[in-house]
């Protein structure tokens, strides 16, 4: 009885399934999501006379030094995360020197431009 019982529980077990999940397509935002205001995004460029791997180590290290969280550098891309805010650098060969990108994006205008051009200065 008690090994009937045990295989009972089994077979029950296995041909219980939870509810269904929706499909991408089924899955609405919300009202939230719809009318939030967009990022602010706040760019910067330059050229510097050093080699592309030279900026993004000192991207790195600017960065670093501001305290971003999640930094990561991925060839001569560097970017990471400020609270709700997040920026990335991407240097780039151009001729004799480096082409520099400078981006920041957030949701308030104030601390995103203020990020951009500490990191700009820094570089």
């Amino acid at each position: 009885m008690k090994y009937i019982s045990l295989l009972l529980l089994a077979i029950l077990t296995g041909c219980a399934s939870g509810p269904a999940e929706k499909s991408m397509s089924e899955v609405q935002p919300s009202p939230a999501a719809l009318f939030a205001p967009p990022p602010q995004l706040w760019s910067a460029q330059k050229i510097l006379s050093g080699s592309p791997e030279a900026c993004a180590d000192e991207a790195l290290e600017i960065l670093k030094a501001l305290q971003f969280i999640s930094v990561a550098k991925n060839g001569t891309y560097v970017y990471g995360n400020l609270m709700s805010n997040r920026a990335a650098i991407k240097c780039i060969p151009n001729g004799e020197g480096t082409f520099v990108y400078t981006v920041v994006a957030g949701p308030e205008k104030k601390q995103v431009e203020r990020l951009r051009n500490e990191i700009f200065w820094r570089l």
